[in-house]
């Protein structure tokens, strides 16, 4: 072997997919949604964004931001332990149907002579926990038959077949951090979610963009629940907004406005809080 990196192409370890995972995309709904109501839209506005199914957009960055990041801190770590040089991340493969797997990350890894002779050593000096890493992972059981070995000395795990496939070197990146953490997969995955999910910079699609998109819709036509909340609301930008709806929209004038407040039985309110009824400029 010459000093020149070997490319192998696999899979990103620790990361389980998006689906019915921590990453799922019902949590990351959720979390949108959070985001998009600390940003000013009402909850009527978020409950029809819902029901139109426009968080697409915002679940794509976020599916883009934790590919990348996930990738990351994995391989950073692998370079950390000197098993890998450098790496490229080739994307998501996402499944149109869950059933026995579950999204992916392809990545183009590179690895030195050095890389390859650390990977060979770890695996002998840990001979007695990889061993028991491929017995949990690829022994026969009802419903599931593995492809490969779970023999260590197999020929499926010698160093050649390991830099040579498309499947192993990504187990082997698996067992060396699961190892080296002291954590079985699942703890390691949310050990990195820990950090990646507070980090991230999440760009779900802006207040004033979606409210364009509902004005298009006819959305706050005679939405008096919206209105409602759009008036109650302390959020400045909010006020500006129901103000542009009034004078520029004119989805309703003030004084229509005003009457179907008061029927919505927020005439005491007005009265108790001593609010006056006053649009910002």
């Amino acid at each position: 072997m010459d000093n020149k990196r070997v490319e192998v192409k696999s899979w990103l370890p620790i990361f389980s997919g998006f689906y019915n995972s921590v990453w799922d995309n019902e949590s990351t709904t959720e979390y949108e949604g959070d985001y998009l109501l600390e940003n000013g839209l009402t909850k009527s506005e978020l409950e029809e964004l819902s029901y139109l199914n426009c968080y697409s957009d915002g679940i794509r960055e976020y599916h883009k931001s934790i590919v990348k990041n996930i990738s990351d801190y994995v391989c950073d770590d692998l370079i950390k332990l000197n098993v890998l040089s450098a790496y490229e991340v080739e994307g998501l493969v996402s499944l149109k149907q869950y059933n026995y797997s579950s999204d992916s990350i392809n990545i183009t890894y590179y690895l030195t002579k050095d890389n390859i002779s650390n990977i060979e050593k770890y695996l002998k000096d840990n001979s007695i926990a990889w061993d028991k890493f491929l017995k949990d992972n690829y022994t026969s059981y009802s419903g599931f038959i593995p492809s490969y070995d779970n023999d260590i000395n197999s020929n499926d795990w010698t160093i050649d077949s390991i830099i040579n496939s498309t499947h192993q070197l990504g187990k082997v990146y698996e067992f060396i951090l699961t190892n080296d953490n002291q954590k079985d997969s699942c703890d390691l995955e949310y050990y990195y979610y820990d950090y990646i999910i507070g980090n991230i910079c999440l760009s779900f699609g802006d207040v004033k963009t979606i409210r364009q998109e509902l004005i298009d819709r006819d959305f706050y036509n005679d939405n008096i629940e919206t209105l409602t909340e759009l008036f109650e609301s302390d959020n400045k930008d909010n006020k500006k907004f129901l103000n542009r709806l009034v004078n520029k929209e004119n989805i309703i004038t003030k004084r229509e406005l005003k009457k179907k407040i008061d029927n919505y039985q927020f005439y005491d309110y007005l009265n108790k809080t001593n609010m006056q009824f006053d649009f910002v400029k």
